[in-house]
């Protein structure tokens, strides 16, 4: 190989190597800031504005996030996590923590259907195996040929979707 080839490789292994670490320092930097907050009734809007001076991360939310709901949050030297939970507390909005922006989404108040088939490594379907929303007691039994069908209640607080993942039992 010719020099002028290393040192290209050289170029691409120290860029590769500094936005790695640049990522982990993000993820790194999210989990060690701490914010002091002490607001009463004022607009969502007042406290992500706080938050965004003191942190230097930047709000994103959907249309549909009402950031004109009045709350109060009191927090002192507390990981940003714990003053975006208060923040969000009994409202209908989630956050997501992502690189250096606070993204604001609207939870579905709506219950969902999942429907499938449980089958084990064959493909063969299981009569009668349990299958139950994480952490509940909601659940059903599959029927003679695998299938079950089962309603979820909408999120609780910070738990979504993602999250309410089943355990599967064989009957």
């Amino acid at each position: 190989m010719n020099k002028k080839r290393i040192q290209q490789i050289k170029c691409l292994f120290t860029l590769f190597f500094v936005v790695c670490a640049s990522l982990c320092a993000t993820r790194s930097y999210a989990q060690n800031t701490t914010v002091t907050i002490r607001l009463s009734n004022v607009k969502m809007e007042r406290v992500m504005n706080e938050i965004e001076n003191q942190t230097g991360f930047l709000f994103l939310s959907n249309k549909d996030v009402d950031i004109n709901s009045i709350l109060s949050i009191d927090v002192k030297d507390s990981p940003l996590s714990a003053a975006l939970s208060q923040m969000v507390r009994g409202t209908d909005v989630a956050y997501k923590i992502d690189g250096k922006y606070i993204l604001l989404s609207k939870v579905s108040r709506k219950p969902m259907t999942v429907k499938g088939v449980v089958s084990d490594s064959n493909g063969v379907p299981i009569v009668g195996a349990s299958v139950i929303v994480k952490g509940t007691t909601i659940g059903v039994s599959t029927g003679s040929d695998g299938t079950f069908s089962l309603q979820i209640p909408p999120p609780l607080g910070k738990r979504s979707l993602d999250n309410q993942l089943f355990g599967l039992r064989a009957g």
